[in-house]
């Protein structure tokens, strides 16, 4: 019976799998981030719009 490092073969899988769902996560956060920068870019051509439209009646 051919015996083999129980560990490497769980270890190293294991690590690989950790990198890949790390990788998947801050890809995640990148993508809210991109998400929260233009929802605030809308808000803030909104804010311009009604600051303008202020200043007009003002």
């Amino acid at each position: 019976m051919p015996t083999f490092p129980v560990i490497p073969s769980i270890f190293f899988p294991a690590v690989g799998v950790f990198w890949i769902f790390l990788i998947w996560v801050l890809w995640m956060i990148v993508k809210s981030l991109r998400g929260l920068d233009k929802s605030l870019e809308g808000a803030n051509a909104l804010l311009k719009e009604i600051a303008q439209g202020l200043n007009k009646q003002g």
